[in-house]
């Protein structure tokens, strides 16, 4: 059943600068439908700008151009620049120029190279202005110059080279550049000032007077930006691209020329979009990055604007819905935001995953019903957000693969959990990837959550130790068993937990980018580690290497009775995707004040996500207890 209710943030939605794209028509623009279709993608998303290549930059189509040209062949069967800016402008969209300029195989092959691909800026003015002259004549709203730069420090055609040794007095011809830079001569300093000038005064002879121009900047060279830098004087604008926070970049750029700062953000996964988003605010134009621009990409920069870093969450096991035993009314009056809904397992769906009806749950299969799809209805009724849980563990699958289930490392067999080196096997790799993506395809949520993914005593039979030797030998080291103490298996050794660390990562990997189309984070539930020093390593769990694979990870075994350990582990856990779980003991309930002080403890150290389960164990004084930390939380980051 396909649920297509959104509901409103928890918080306000965040100002952000105008919206643009870069479009690639190798790979994004076939037909003359295709850019109809694009156009009105970006008229339904709101996307203010479109930066179409012009002309290929790279493969066996470099130097090729995208529109008719009296000089160079076209790469397509159509003017793609005149049909992108004649439809585009109908729905007052504007169009730049996106224009790779230095590296160029036709350009090369013409004679212009200095070697490879690259071209030299010192004899190929009159080859580029000419491309300027056609481009600008299709009515284009700016140009964005790219590949303005040499190749490394030392490459220059024979010609600049000769001119730069005339006007300093140079013999090229016996001067070795390396051992120059090495010495960090004079004449090292003249040749990197002299090439500058070189590309400065390029740029000026090509750029055009009726059009505004920028300029696309590595962030190497942004970071080495000074008041001396002449090739960005005559720029309108610049842009780069950016994996992690622009800020320092948007500054130097403010700090040292007077063009308009454009961040290029990647627009692969709707976790890492938001967080570009975020730190993006300063920015004049975010400029987003894609190969293919379907509908799926405009969506995952739509939801990624919308803030979601303020989860407060609790559970809702499946019994308790099938009961009617839940209170979401109150959770809401309570500050929860976000509930965990139970999606099921492997061959155990409370959602009617069609059409594999002999692989729903059988409570779905008795009363026909989509549980998942209620699930999310009532919670979004309710305003709060849906995150799915899947089980990684299945007795079902167990069931039916016999050989499939769990070893611990007392040789005991655990019927009801599915054996590590299952997850990157067929089939339950391809049963669990396909349920995954399905659910995530077809019902709202913010987040998949895989739950039951830690792996402490387990999983230790003759396939995982064939897969442990083989990982221990591509380490360069020879083993033939697992690592013993007093002959029983180490499970706290470090190996081990690497080997783990390494399955889980693979499968987390997989199953992230399956989820990647549908815009659903991805999320996992991690225990805390007894000893911080291991980092959830011992389940299979390393953090620094689990983390930059999720979206959120949600932290269990942190005990709220005990506030100083709370405060121990908010500081050592404190990442940007951390999510604070805490388990509440129904008998003996424990003290208000612990809630208080663990949650304060909590948000004190920065980490603004947490909840409590189950809910049944909240009862009106904890939930006034947590309503409380949760004021101290707002008053403390000013909201």
């Amino acid at each position: 059943m396909m649920m297509s209710v959104t509901i409103s943030p928890s918080s306000s939605l965040q100002v952000t600068p105008s919206r643009s794209i870069l479009v690639r028509p190798e790979t994004t623009i076939q037909t003359e439908e295709d850019v109809d279709n694009l156009i009105s993608f970006c008229e339904k998303y709101r996307i203010s700008n479109i930066f179409l290549l012009v002309k290929q930059d790279s493969g066996p189509d470099s130097g090729l151009v995208y529109y008719n040209s009296m000089r160079i062949p076209n790469a397509s069967q159509f003017d793609v620049l005149f049909r992108v800016i004649d439809k585009a402008h109908e729905r007052n969209i504007k169009v730049y120029a996106w224009l790779p300029l230095l590296y160029d195989k036709r350009a090369s092959q013409a004679g212009l190279g200095t070697g490879g691909d690259w071209i030299s800026p010192y004899k190929a003015t009159s080859y580029y202005a000419s491309i300027v002259n056609e481009v600008v004549t299709y009515y284009v709203d700016g140009i964005l110059f790219d590949y303005v730069q040499f190749p490394d420090e030392f490459t220059a055609s024979e010609e600049l080279k000769t001119a730069f040794g005339e006007k300093y007095g140079y013999n090229m011809s016996i001067v070795d550049l390396k051992l120059e830079k090495e010495r960090n001569t004079a004449l090292w300093t003249r040749w990197l000032a002299y090439r500058t000038q070189v590309l400065s005064t390029f740029m000026t002879n090509i750029i055009p007077k009726t059009v505004p121009s920028g300029l696309m900047a590595s962030p190497e060279i942004i970071e080495n930006l000074g008041s001396d830098s002449p090739i960005f004087s005559s720029m309108k604008f610049v842009a780069a691209r950016v994996d992690e926070d622009p800020t320092s970049l948007i500054n130097r750029l403010t700090l040292f020329t007077r063009a308009e700062a454009f961040v290029i953000l990647s627009n692969e996964y709707v976790r890492d979009v938001r967080q570009l988003i975020s730190e993006s605010i300063y920015a004049d134009t975010i400029i987003f990055e894609s190969s293919t621009w379907d509908e799926s990409d405009f969506k995952r920069i739509k939801k990624a604007e919308i803030p979601f870093t303020d989860v407060q969450m609790t559970r809702l096991p499946f019994i308790d819905f099938f009961n009617n035993a839940y209170d979401m009314e109150k959770w809401r009056s309570h500050e929860i935001n976000t509930v965990i809904l139970p999606a099921g397992r492997v061959f155990w769906t409370y959602f009617k995953y069609e059409p594999f009806k002999e692989k729903w749950s059988l409570y779905t299969e008795k009363y026909g019903r989509d549980f998942v799809a209620e699930m999310i209805s009532q919670t979004q009724k309710n305003g709060m957000y849906a995150i799915l849980e899947l089980d990684i563990q299945s007795e079902e699958y167990v069931n039916r693969y016999k050989d499939a289930a769990s070893i611990t490392y007392q040789w005991g067999s655990l019927r009801k959990r599915v054996c590590l080196s299952e997850l990157n096997s067929d089939p339950y790799k391809t049963e669990f990837l396909d349920m995954a993506q399905y659910l995530a395809n077809n019902y709202e949520a913010e987040a998949i959550l895989l739950s039951n993914i830690a792996y402490y005593e387990d999983c230790f039979c003759d396939v995982c130790l064939k897969s442990y030797i083989a990982f221990m030998t591509e380490q360069g080291i020879i083993v033939e068993d697992w690592p013993r103490v007093n002959g029983e298996i180490n499970i706290l050794d470090r190996s081990v937990g690497n080997w783990k660390t390494a399955e889980l990562s693979a499968f987390l990997k997989d199953v992230r980018e399956s989820l990647r189309e549908s815009n659903k984070e991805l999320w996992v539930e991690i225990p805390v580690s007894s000893d911080l020093e291991y980092s959830s390593s011992e389940y299979g769990l390393n953090l620094p290497v689990i983390e930059p694979i999720v979206d959120g990870i949600v932290f269990t075994n942190i005990d709220i009775q005990n506030p100083p350990r709370v405060g121990v582990v908010a500081k050592a856990m404190n990442s940007y995707n951390s999510i604070f779980h805490f388990y509440i003991n129904s008998s003996p309930s424990p003290a208000r004040e612990y809630i208080v002080d663990s949650l304060k403890l909590t948000y004190s150290n920065d980490i603004g996500s947490t909840g409590v389960y189950p809910h049944w164990a909240m009862t009106d004084n904890l939930w006034g207890a947590f309503y409380i930390a949760y004021s101290y939380k707002l008053a403390i980051t000013h909201e």
